[in-house]
């Protein structure tokens, strides 16, 4: 994940510095004029052209447009044509294809078959390659850099939602991983994620949804934009239950481990609570922050 995080922000750094045309952190930018006396106008001005700036990164880095594209949607648009045909022509009494030659098949691949060599119909395939697509020179590194820059960006933002608790990112960003786990075949996430909107749109009442919606995320420690999803907490629950159980050894009973899931929870609170009014330091569980400058340098 850190790996991830650091290239993201070096993949912006670079979009940054070739959209300003700079080459190094020194330099004034000669493409982009910068505003006069930026550093001291108001918030809402400084925050305009920082936006400004990012659009310009996003439809020069990001989103990239292949030529392709409206090609495999035609394509697409014309097999669920082709599809929706041959369903016509299947009749549940006897579960066969009938064509209009009165031809009947059993299977689906054998009347394909025959739509192809009596009728002269088309079914394309996606490995096959247009024309068009065959001769287009691509900058095959400037679309998998476009790629992995959706998708960390789509990471960073999600993290972002759950640390403050942004009901609203978290369902809108849950549409964009449902299809990137469509892609990867992911079934199990796809399901889950199906499931989180399920909820939300139509299965749960008004009031339960907007208490669904905007508890995605708890706060252990306290402080803004320090939340930590609910899965996460379960997952520090279960490893705190895991610990006391394993203290007791030969004496865990069932009776004794529903008394430690019962009561974990205050007992931490007790702990902090003490540790406050000594004011005992508690450990720190981020971890130092690297400085980025050195590395480049």
């Amino acid at each position: 994940m850190t790996f991830i995080r650091d290239c993201l922000d070096t993949f912006l750094l670079t979009a940054c510095m070739e959209v300003l045309e700079i080459k190094s952190l020194d330099e004034k930018p000669k493409r982009t004029i910068l505003p006069e006396l930026l550093h001291l106008q108001s918030k809402e001005d400084q925050y305009d052209w920082i936006k400004e700036l990012c659009f310009q990164i996003l439809d020069t880095f990001v989103y990239i447009e292949e030529d392709s594209l409206p090609t495999v949607t035609a394509q697409a648009a014309e097999m669920d044509n082709k599809e929706l045909l041959m369903s016509e022509m299947y009749q549940d009494e006897s579960k066969q294809c009938v064509c209009t030659c009165n031809r009947k098949y059993k299977t689906k691949g054998h009347f394909k078959r025959h739509l192809q060599n009596e009728h002269n119909w088309v079914f394309h395939t996606t490995e096959e390659e247009t024309p068009e697509s065959a001769t287009s020179k691509q900058d095959h590194i400037a679309l998998w850099r476009s790629s992995f820059m959706k998708l960390a960006l789509l990471l960073r933002d999600t993290e972002d939602a759950f640390k403050f608790g942004d009901g609203t990112r978290i369902f809108r960003n849950a549409k964009f991983e449902m299809m990137c786990a469509d892609i990867a075949n992911h079934s199990k996430y796809k399901l889950w994620l199906w499931r989180l909107l399920a909820y939300e749109c139509s299965l749960l009442s008004p009031r339960e949804a907007f208490e669904y919606k905007w508890n995605c995320s708890s706060n252990i420690h306290g402080g803004t934009g320090k939340n930590i999803p609910n899965d996460n907490l379960v997952e520090i629950c279960v490893h705190v239950i895991k610990k006391k159980m394993r203290q007791q050894g030969a004496n865990l009973t069932y009776e004794s481990a529903k008394k430690i899931a019962s009561c974990v929870q205050m007992q931490e609170e007790i702990k902090s609570s003490v540790q406050k009014q000594l004011g005992m330091k508690t450990s720190s569980q981020s971890k130092p922050t690297v400085d980025k400058k050195k590395i480049f340098n």
